[in-house]
């Protein structure tokens, strides 16, 4: 990750430097095999670029191809763009302000030269920048649709970054993508999904941050026989779509699916084992599984939310003419009770249309091969003389070694700066401010310190939010210590304010899972709050206004 980050401030260097050298204009069809190198730095295409059958264009490290607004390249031949982690070569635009800033993507026809992973050679990409790609012309009509990265064959694709376009990649059989970010990329139903791959292909170690997904498109969309694992969803916005479609025998696992917003995954006859789906805003239900032979065992899945008023769905059944079940079993749901994972699961008890779910068994920790899960309750708090101190609550996981502090330079997936906090839930950050941004991760007894976020030995982020509270021991201004009686309590308790708190205080309850159980506004000194509809067990109670955290007291419902 740090190595990446290093990467992009090269890049960086590139896109902003006043380069003097005389540009070098491209396009037409090639008719020998050409070879690129930065000499000729920055190569503008002005025409549509065609390299047609057996012939090969070699792009070398550092090469800028920067091209007029719709134009694109064609290949029926081999492209080869293999740059270095220190020396990457760029796709980007080059237009006048006035211009549309789109160029219009790499088309591979299905007469191009596949990859061949032994040999190492046929079209492939790697050490790559493709942005601001994907407005269609006379080719993508053809194919259909408006993509940064088109291909009807097999090809390699890593260590790049797609950003600012459209349809990340679509790729056909045999096809590897791996290492890469997609970023700020937009999919919708004609241009299909991030990224959409054909059959015995792998999608691996790939980060998925903010990208904007609509209708049908999804984020990911899998073939027969391709592996999907060791990837990371993140911060992505998903409009009627389903953000990741599982079918025809395809393998998902080992991923992080995390903070997105307009979730669903929808599992049809595929396998969906040993990932953690975890603190999603969910369209409907975060985890809907068809008719047709669908697996789901061994996930993480908790700390959901669905965006339907009401709905504590996490996981629903397929609908179903007669007595029908599912099997989901050995699965963690952030509870270790029966009853409370079967509020999670929308079946043949809450819907006689739909089948029946059998859940048990069920796991009452975390699965340890899934993707550490990352942790709950980080705060952070000023000290004073540039120290910032962040506090977390305990993860559950059997294999926990430990935990890490992240700051400075936070790119939404990657921070400069990082901090070993040992098997404390506390540490104190030296030469910051309380204004930075601040995130804490759990890691396992497996990690190595390389690539342990995309390899699911260390958690996602989880950034940590302003503390004003003076402490549970002492006295905040309108959250009286020990003012929530009785507890222990059966079916209701009686909260007390020091003072009335304009526009009132928002009370949240949430288990010691850190799911989310109720949310209610209180504008009264003293106010009964009805808990009748929660499980027997420990609870936390956590008191905000106006977005500030003022405090929080554990009760006992028996």
């Amino acid at each position: 990750m740090k190595r990446f980050i290093a990467v992009l401030f090269y890049i960086t260097f590139i896109l902003n430097s006043n380069d003097t050298k005389a540009q070098t204009f491209v396009g037409g069809t090639l008719s020998v095999n050409t070879i690129w190198t930065p000499k000729g730095n920055p190569y503008i295409d002005t025409s549509d670029l065609i390299i047609p059958a057996n012939i090969i264009l070699t792009l070398k490290p550092g090469v800028v191809l920067k091209f007029k607004a719709q134009r694109s390249i064609l290949v029926d031949g081999t492209i080869s763009a293999v740059g270095t982690a220190d020396s990457v070569i760029i796709f980007s635009i080059d237009t006048l302000p006035t211009e549309q800033a789109f160029w219009s993507g790499i088309y591979i026809r299905s007469d191009a030269m596949p990859f061949d992973f032994i040999s190492s050679s046929g079209c492939n990409f790697q050490h790559c920048i493709l942005e601001n790609g994907g407005t269609s012309n006379f080719f993508q009509a053809q194919g259909g649709g408006e993509f940064t990265l088109y291909s009807e064959i097999g090809i390699y694709l890593d260590h790049c970054m797609i950003r600012n376009g459209y349809c990340g990649c679509t790729a056909g059989s045999n096809s590897r993508i791996s290492n890469n970010v997609f970023m700020h990329t937009t999919a919708d139903v004609l241009s299909g999904p991030i990224v959409r791959i054909g059959k015995s292909s792998t999608v691996q170690s790939n980060i998925f941050y903010n990208n904007t997904v609509s209708t049908s498109a999804g984020m990911v969309s899998l073939n027969k026989n391709v592996k999907c694992f060791n990837n990371i969803f993140t911060k992505n916005d998903f409009v009627l779509s389903n953000s990741l479609y599982i079918s025809d025998s395809s393998l998902f696992y080992g991923n992080t699916f995390t903070d997105n917003l307009d979730a669903s995954i929808l599992l049809e006859q595929g396998f969906c084992y040993n990932n953690t789906i975890v603190r999603n805003q969910a369209f409907n239900v975060m985890v809907t599984i068809s008719n047709n032979n669908p697996h789901f065992y061994n996930n993480n899945l908790l700390r959901n939310v669905s965006e339907v008023q009401g709905n504590a769905f996490e996981f629903a059944g397929f609908p179903v003419a007669g007595p029908e079940t599912a099997v989901v079993e050995n699965n963690y749901w952030g509870s270790a009770d029966s009853a409370t994972i079967a509020l999670l699961i929308e079946d043949q008890n809450d819907n006689s249309s739909l089948c029946r779910i059998d859940f048990v068994p069920f796991l009452a920790v975390p699965d340890i091969n899934a993707p550490v899960i990352p942790p709950v309750w980080a705060h952070k708090k000023d000290l004073g003389n540039g120290q910032v101190q962040l506090t977390w609550s305990n993860n559950q996981e059997t294999d926990l070694k430990g935990y890490k502090i992240y700051y400075k330079n936070f790119t939404g997936y990657s921070f400069t700066n990082s901090k070993d906090a040992g098997s404390d839930t506390t540490a104190i950050v030296d030469g910051v401010s309380i204004t930075d941004t601040f995130a804490v991760t759990a890691y396992d007894l497996q990690a190595t310190g390389v690539q342990d976020q995309l390899s699911g030995h260390e958690s996602w982020f989880t950034i940590a939010t302003l503390d004003t509270s003076t402490g549970i021991s002492e006295v905040t201004k309108f959250f009286m210590n020990g003012k929530v009686s009785p507890n222990p309590l059966h079916d209701h308790f009686i909260i007390k304010l020091y003072d009335k708190v304009p526009g009132g205080v928002e009370v949240d309850i949430y288990n010691l899972y850190g799911r989310l159980e109720k949310t209610l506004r209180v504008y009264n000194t003293s106010e009964t709050i009805d808990v009748h509809d929660l499980y027997p067990g420990l609870y936390i109670i956590k008191i905000n206004s106006g977005g500030h955290y003022l405090g929080f007291q554990k009760i006992e419902i028996q």
